[in-house]
């Protein structure tokens, strides 16, 4: 995966911005989910699924930030 340094720039801010987003989404779903009136199955998928997407644009913003550094 080559990414210019100019578009690494918009990449990197765009993925730190998405992993703030779905670790704030990962949050606010398990507090809804802890209202037992407010638990339904949609809550319960973000509450999931949140986790996986933090993990994996983490992973993807360190090996851009590492092979960005190398050049």
């Amino acid at each position: 995966m080559c990414i210019k340094t100019a578009d690494n720039r918009g990449v990197l801010s765009i993925l730190v911005t998405v992993a703030g987003l779905s670790t704030l989404a990962l949050f606010v779903s398990g507090a809804l989910l802890s209202i037992k009136s407010q638990a339904n199955n949609v809550w319960l998928i973000v509450h999931r699924v949140s986790p996986a997407f933090v993990v994996i644009i983490t992973v993807v913003t360190l090996y851009l930030l590492v092979s960005a550094h190398r050049r």
